[in-house]
């Protein structure tokens, strides 16, 4: 018997929450459509989840249960609408772009497979398609850390940083990343960016003002330690708060985080013995709760984003925290 899809999701401040449910209508073609209820009023979900989000820094909302209630069904209607749509792209995944009910989209970024945008949700397959990091399955894994990174973020309670609502969804031996679609992002990257890199480097922006002392905050509350990157056209104290590739933007006056697959340093241990890895920085981290123990470590330590002058006095912290 067929196993049902299994997701984990993370919205507003959910740890290590999991479920498994009966797949909805059948997704192969000439099989009953999805029921609108499911789908109806996800549209613009990611708008008003980021206002809620916004207003739970009030202190009347200790003492105001609808906004709970509104977060709740957010969470749900995106979860819905995750798995309806998720089940479709996996079942159709190996027919031809014509047969396809929803067809790949051209957005950016090099890592992954297919991508797909439904219901203001991007469908990311978790899949080495370009020989970044060995297999597929090393590319399920760096899902996995994007989700749990989040998660991290996310049990911060910072005042001031917002996140898209994100599934990870297991289904016929796939592995589907499911994100709240962040337009202004997608469209005018560069131009929102104010910290962080879009493009492995070339270009990097660093934080100042309020963007500071949230990421300083950030990682502070992570154990984490500011590092100068081996890039970019900062000064002597132009630093990266976290991973370089974790990017933050500014849209509607509103802090936004993204990319949070490498915010945990990296496992510098040996790997084993004819192991296929081809980018143990990306796919091997260190546990959140290791590295909340000691010194703080920075999670650029063992990548190639450091400076040389830090690279070496990193590496040998974390790889003594690794053992």
């Amino acid at each position: 018997m067929q196993s049902p899809p299994h997701s984990s999701y993370s919205t507003w401040g959910a740890n290590d929450d999991q479920s498994s449910f009966t797949s909805p209508a059948s997704a192969t073609r000439g099989s009953p459509s999805i029921p609108q209820s499911q789908l109806d009023g996800v549209e613009g979900f990611n708008d008003e989840f980021q206002r809620l989000l916004l207003q739970l820094s009030d202190d009347r909302i200790l003492k105001d249960e609808a906004i709970y209630k509104q977060l709740f069904r957010i969470a749900v209607d995106f979860k819905t609408a995750a798995q309806a749509y998720g089940l479709i792209i996996i079942a159709e995944k190996h027919l031809p772009y014509e047969r396809k009910t929803l067809k790949p989209v051209a957005i950016g970024g090099i890592g992954g497979g297919d991508k797909y945008l439904a219901a203001g949700i991007l469908f990311k397959f978790a899949m080495d398609s370009r020989g970044l990091y060995g297999g597929d399955d090393y590319a399920a894994k760096v899902a996995g850390h994007e989700l749990r990174g989040l998660k991290e973020v996310v049990k911060c309670g910072l005042e001031g940083l917002l996140w898209p609502l994100t599934a990870v969804l297991d289904h016929l031996g796939s592995r589907l990343v499911c994100v709240s679609f962040l337009d202004a992002i997608n469209r005018d990257g560069n131009d929102t960016l104010v910290a962080g890199t879009m493009d492995a480097g070339q270009t990097m922006r660093y934080p100042t003002g309020d963007v500071l002392r949230v990421l300083s905050s950030l990682c502070d509350k992570l154990h984490l330690r500011p590092h100068r990157v081996a890039f970019g056209a900062g000064g002597p104290d132009d630093l990266a708060y976290g991973p370089a590739d974790l990017e933050v933007h500014l849209v509607d006056h509103r802090l936004m985080a993204v990319d949070f697959a490498r915010l945990m340093p990296h496992d510098c241990t040996p790997l084993p013995a004819g192991s296929a890895c081809a980018n143990p920085v990306a796919t091997r981290q260190l546990r959140p709760e290791l590295v909340r123990t000691g010194a703080p470590l920075s999670s650029d330590a063992c990548s190639g984003f450091a400076a040389p002058e830090c690279v070496m006095r990193a590496r040998r912290t974390v790889t003594e925290r690794s053992r």
